[in-house]
């Protein structure tokens, strides 16, 4: 795997116009988060309202931002402390608010942050529902 990845970022506040496709560093992972390769990802209000910078006051994020929190995908790596996922599980999760999100090839997620992807569900079904289903225990 080389260290770099495609990543819709902005480097700027401002409507659609300020999304651009980007090579950015492949993100690190501490002991208790998975490493997921991005199969799917969830669109949601707070992505343009972040880009937009109506959130710039409560996530003063440095540029460039890698939009989105949740996604659907493949575990590529885990942390030393991670239990319970292994390289290769399907998972789905919704992530802390940062400048590296899912709108990315590779995203960086605590484990405590992931479940596994029901076996029925595709990614894309996943991505799309997660925010709801991550948040309300179902999964």
């Amino acid at each position: 795997m080389t260290n770099q990845m495609n990543a819709v970022v902005i480097n700027d506040y401002g409507d659609r116009d300020q999304l651009t496709e980007t090579k950015m560093p492949i993100p690190n992972i501490n002991d208790d988060q998975l490493l997921v390769k991005v199969v799917s990802i969830g669109v949601n209000p707070i992505d343009w309202k972040t880009r937009k910078g109506l959130r710039k006051a409560r996530y003063p994020f440095d540029f460039p931002i890698i939009l989105g929190q949740e996604m659907a995908g493949v575990v590529s790596k885990i942390g030393a402390k991670v239990t319970g996922f292994k390289v290769g599980d399907a998972v789905i999760g919704y992530g802390t608010p940062s400048n590296r999100g899912t709108y990315a090839e590779f995203y960086a997620i605590d484990a405590d942050q992931a479940a596994h992807k029901p076996i029925t569900v595709s990614f894309q079904e996943a991505a799309g529902t997660c925010r709801h289903n991550c948040l309300a225990g179902f999964i």
